[in-house]
């Protein structure tokens, strides 16, 4: 659904510890790879980077794999796989992707629809994925409609298997995969004994419970929907989750017109609103799935997962 740079991170401290000869001494180590059709970012702070390049290099390995499983633009993915058959029959998903569904479930049951991953021929009706010359009809959008919605999905559990009762329908993850794989990477470096270290992915960005050496939290700047280059605000994290969506890096043109790339899954519309809205939580995939579902469903489903869910905030900026 979206893949936004919007928050951008401002440590300075990467400049101000240089590196040093000695092994014992705690070293800044970054790495930039490419992957869910963005540039991701590694940054740690260890005292044995062999350690470190051996567990990015397992960590690259699973989010490139993951990548793999939900891409919808690679027809041979088993996300795509599942698009082609479950309307005919059960699907029977593999551990990773029964994962994500289940995640899935659960953004569409806490956001009340706002959030719902069904919504991939809306996607393609608006021109995201396929170029089109002008926008369509209401009647285009309706006959969309009655082919979205998660409730229109059956999840059999014992044999981790899914089907459409619809069909026409299709699954499109990118709204939340990002934030999952956060999720998955975290685990993976608390597991390995990795204390100190921050990950963004594509402006879906984490920061571990212990700050770099000199001090006491992460900054991480959210960027200006209005002014290119400037912060709006400066947030100072540790063991938090960040995410933000706006309408105005992933637009389109169709014609004349300018489309954004959130869509409401309830209308079938593109979200007309301007500025953004950031999320810091203590999960990546809320931190990803909420910004959209907030940004879609405005102050009063924010406001809501605030209340509801623990350790929740949300920035906006109109």
């Amino acid at each position: 659904m979206r893949d936004v740079l919007t928050v951008i991170f401002a440590l300075l401290v990467i400049l101000s510890f240089p590196l040093t000869l000695r092994h014992s001494a705690v070293k800044s180590i970054k790495y930039d790879f490419f992957v869910f059709n963005t540039v991701c970012e590694l940054h740690f702070w260890h005292k044995d980077p062999l350690k470190i390049g051996g567990e990015v290099a397992t960590a690259m390995t699973e989010l490139q794999d993951l990548h793999n499983c939900l891409n919808i633009f690679d027809s041979d993915s088993e996300l795509s796989q599942l698009n082609r058959s479950a309307a005919e029959q059960y699907f029977s998903c593999s551990e990773r992707l029964w994962q994500c569904l289940l995640a899935a479930e659960e953004a569409y049951e806490l956001s009340d629809g706002t959030f719902d991953v069904t919504v991939g021929p809306l996607m393609r009706l608006w021109g995201f994925g396929k170029k089109i010359t002008e926008t369509p009809t209401s009647e285009e959008v309706q006959a969309c409609l009655n082919v979205v919605g998660f409730d229109k999905i059956k999840l059999d559990h014992e044999k981790r298997s899914l089907a459409f009762t619809v069909p026409g329908m299709a699954l499109d993850l990118g709204g939340m995969a990002k934030g999952y794989a956060l999720d998955q990477i975290k685990k993976r470096m608390e597991s390995a004994g990795i204390d100190c270290y921050m990950l963004n992915f594509g402006g879906n960005i984490y920061c571990s419970k212990k700050a770099p050496p000199g001090r006491k939290y992460f900054s991480i700047g959210i960027r200006s929907p209005e002014e290119s280059g400037k912060l709006h605000r400066t947030l100072r994290l540790r063991d938090r989750f960040v995410s933000t969506s706006a309408n105005y890096e992933r637009a389109i043109m169709v014609g004349e017109k300018k489309i954004g790339h959130l869509i409401d899954p309830k209308s079938g519309y593109p979200v007309a609103a301007a500025g953004a809205v950031t999320v810091v939580c203590s999960k990546g995939v809320y931190s990803d799935v909420f910004s959209t579902a907030a940004f879609v469903g405005g102050n009063e489903l924010a406001e809501r997962l605030s209340r509801e869910m623990d350790n929740t905030e949300f920035i906006w900026q109109h």
